[in-house]
C-alpha cells in the first residue's frame, strides 16, 4: 500500500512538472502552459471566447460553447449500449465559466462546481485538458473565433 502511494505521488509530481514546463504532444502547439514555473496563466479569456468543442469519447457526451460574457452552453450526458440499441441520456443547461489562477472552472447556475479544466494544448483541431479528477480529456474543436 505504501509503495503504491509513493509511485502515485511520483506520477502526479512528474505530471505536474510536465504541465508547468509546457510539455505537449508531438505536433501540437501549446498556447497555455508557461515555459517556466511562475509565468502567466494557463488559460486566457481570449482562448475561450467563441470556442466550441465536443468531447472525443465513446461513453460520455460533452459539448461546450463559450461566450465572452462568462456563459457557456453545455450539453452533457452518457451513451450506453443495450443489445443492438444505443441509449443516450442528455442534459443541456446554460452554465457559467471563469478563470481561477489560470484554471478553467465551469459552474452551474447555483455556483456548484461542475468541472475544473487545466489546459494542456489547444490547436485548430483539438483541445486537450486535465480534468479535476486527474484524467486527460481530448475535445474536437468546432469553432474558435479568436485570432490567437
Amino acid at each position: 500500500m505504501i509503495r503504491s502511494l509513493t509511485v502515485a505521488r511520483f506520477a502526479v509530481t512528474f505530471f505536474l512538472a510536465c504541465l508547468t514546463l509546457g510539455c505537449t504532444a508531438p505536433g501540437r502547439k501549446s498556447i497555455g502552459p508557461a515555459k517556466h514555473a511562475g509565468q502567466t496563466t494557463l488559460w486566457k479569456r481570449s482562448f475561450l471566447s467563441g470556442l466550441s468543442v465536443t468531447l472525443i469519447d465513446d461513453r460520455r457526451v460533452e459539448y461546450f460553447s463559450f461566450a465572452s460574457n462568462g456563459m457557456v452552453a453545455v450539453t452533457y450526458g452518457s451513451i450506453r449500449k443495450k443489445g443492438n440499441q444505443t441509449i443516450t441520456s442528455l442534459c443541456g443547461p446554460l452554465d457559467y465559466w471563469k478563470l481561477v489562477d489560470g484554471i478553467l472552472e465551469i459552474r452551474d447556475c447555483d455556483g456548484k462546481l461542475y468541472e475544473r479544466l487545466t489546459l494542456v494544448s489547444l490547436d485548430k483541431e483539438h483541445l486537450v485538458v486535465i480534468r479535476q479528477d486527474g484524467t486527460q480529456a481530448t475535445y474536437k474543436v468546432h469553432s474558435n473565433t479568436n485570432k490567437n
